[in-house]
């Protein structure tokens, strides 16, 4: 076998260098007529025990083209990269030779094809058909997953048993996916004791866990393609770039949350391209480019969302920065208020979503484009997003029923009489809004008091919706400031927005602000330099903006012309 002389192979986790010789080994899949061989190019390993079992921290192991697949997973050691030798996987047809593996039961390595250790990289693999995940670390440090192929994930499994055996955070049902990434700190409990107790936390410093997840393909797999979760206090930068999800949970079309037994309760099942889940102090970064993503679920009652942010516990720091990325359904399939191109969830108290989306393009979600989302008695959260340059579109007569909402919709669903601050700051630049219920729907419900809430738009169009362009509905909560900066504003928008072919009745307004909060501050509304059509906007019943309880509206100098002419 081929023998590299390594003079120094630090791990990013600060483990012992690997000095001496790293080796090169060779496995190759066969049939049960070959001999096994010794790990050369010339006479490969027949299985991945074999390799696994001769390899060494820091030693590369190449996986041999082959028609025949690996099985039973493979846990690799630190330092080690798992490479495939042959053609591009992602492009192979199926009946050339290529590099797979699998790991069909959960016999070994809880049913996961690749285990990861430290510093590893796993490069040009199809895995194929395995038992649970594709790819699963557990704080396991700096990985790189490039240039992979992973279909038929968990195809052994009905719904049913994906469901009770197979959900790794509970508090939203998520499943293990194609990729699955743990990193947890030292404190306790955390979600990763579950997986794996006798794995060490990761230490809390200012080194930053890293995980690069780059030019993969997941397809024709059951429920979600890749899930990131980090809790108890670790700090991460995850790149994610060039990955293509399509096609998940095809198995299973016309799917009713009512057919889930006992001890199950109905529910939505969770068929989704990522997720990325934070926790209990973690303070997380995300930069997201080139994500392409459709035909996330077949008919039924599937959460068929694209790119999923969430927080729970206590203290979650979330900064993203998401460019490029595409979420299409093309089969308008999904649960009406769980389908989203893009989510952002508050579960805990004390957390920060800071998320950026540049130049996207959603279409055609069965719920909400973008939804931002806080459930239960949470408090002090604060949310700041802002999308720019994008295309908000849809063709789907559900996204346009009253379950839709809006194409960016805000909701706060707290406990009834919970004493919860919260911030929320939306900016929207240069987006165009067409075909769904609403443009842009901001709920405040049950008497929330809310410090913040504010949004900005500027240079975008709204045109072709089915109610308003933009909506604020406040259900008696005390909310301490709240601008709507359409033009003219403190918040800085320099208008410059169309508002035009919206609306199916006459009553229908661009504009409505309802604050139900009549002994409250006022909302101030600023919509100056904007194109209504052609004409002046118009303020009051049956115009272009209306108000409800105590609400300001500044209205200055409109634009005659439609500046995308």
């Amino acid at each position: 076998m081929k023998r590299l002389l390594v003079a120094l192979c630090a791990t990013a986790t600060g483990a012992v260098p690997l000095t001496g010789f790293a080796a090169t080994h060779y496995v190759r899949g066969q049939s049960g007529t070959e001999m096994a061989g010794n790990g050369s190019e010339a006479q490969p390993f027949a299985t991945l025990e074999a390799v696994e079992r001769n390899s060494q921290p820091g030693d590369t192991i190449v996986v041999l083209p082959s028609r025949h697949v690996l099985d039973g997973g493979i846990q690799l050691k630190d330092g080690q990269t798992l490479e495939g030798g042959g053609p591009d996987v992602r492009r192979a047809p199926a009946h050339v030779a290529h590099a797979k593996i699998s790991n069909s039961s959960n016999a070994r390595l809880g049913g996961d094809a690749v285990r990861l250790a430290n510093d590893n990289t796993v490069r040009n693999i199809h895995v194929t058909g395995t038992w649970r995940a594709g790819i699963m670390g557990i704080n396991a440090a700096a990985p790189a997953i490039v240039g992979n192929l992973i279909s038929n994930n968990m195809l052994q499994h009905d719904l049913q048993t994906l469901q009770r055996d197979f959900v790794l955070f509970e508090l939203q049902r998520n499943h293990y996916a194609g990729i699955t990434l743990f990193n947890c700190g030292t404190a306790t409990p955390n979600e990763c004791q579950d997986e794996a107790a006798d794995i060490p936390g990761l230490a809390s410093d200012d080194v930053p866990v890293t995980a690069t997840i780059v030019d993969n393909e997941v397809r024709d797999s059951n429920v979600e393609a890749i899930v990131i979760l980090t809790d108890a206090g670790v700090t991460a930068e995850y790149t994610v770039r060039d990955n293509y999800v399509h096609h998940l949970s095809m198995a299973f079309d016309g799917f009713s949350r009512d057919d889930l037994e006992a001890p199950l309760e109905p529910e939505v099942v969770r068929s989704r391209a990522f997720t990325m889940i934070s926790g209990n102090g973690s303070d997380v970064a995300l930069r997201m480019d080139a994500f392409d993503a459709s035909y996330l679920a077949p008919m039924g009652d599937f959460a068929s969302d694209g790119v999923v942010l969430v927080a729970f516990g206590d203290g979650a720091r979330v900064s993203a920065e998401i460019n490029d990325v595409i979420v299409t359904n093309p089969d308008h399939t999904g649960e009406i208020v769980n389908g989203d191109s893009l989510e952002l969830s508050h579960f805990g108290d004390n957390a920060t979503f800071d998320v950026t989306v540049n130049r996207a393009q959603f279409s055609d979600s069965v719920s909400t484009l973008v939804k931002l989302l806080e459930i239960g008695p949470v408090n002090g959260n604060t949310t700041r997003f802002e999308i720019v340059d994008s295309a908000l579109t849809n063709d789907n007569p559900r996204g346009r029923s009253d379950g839709a909402q809006g194409a960016i919709t805000y909701i706060k669903i707290p406990a009834t009489g919970a004493d919860q601050v919260n911030t929320v700051d939306v900016k929207v630049r240069n987006t165009v809004f067409t075909g769904h219920m609403r443009g842009i729907h901001l709920l405040n419900l049950h008497e929330v008091h809310v410090g913040t809430f504010n949004l900005m738009l500027e240079d975008s169009v709204m045109t072709g919706l089915a109610h308003e362009s933009v909506r604020l509905f406040n259900q008696e909560g005390q909310i301490d400031s709240s601008t709507i900066d359409l033009g003219g504003g403190p918040l800085g928008s320099n208008g410059g927005n169309v508002f035009t072919d919206n609306g199916t009745t006459t009553d229908d307004a661009e504009i409505a602000i309802v604050n139900l909060k009549f002994d409250g501050s006022p909302i101030a509304v600023h919509a100056s330099g904007n194109y209504w059509g052609g004409g002046e906007a118009e303020v009051g019943e049956s115009g272009d903006l209306t108000a409800a309880g105590p609400v300001e509206f500044t209205v200055g100098d409109t634009l005659e012309e439609d500046p995308r002419m």
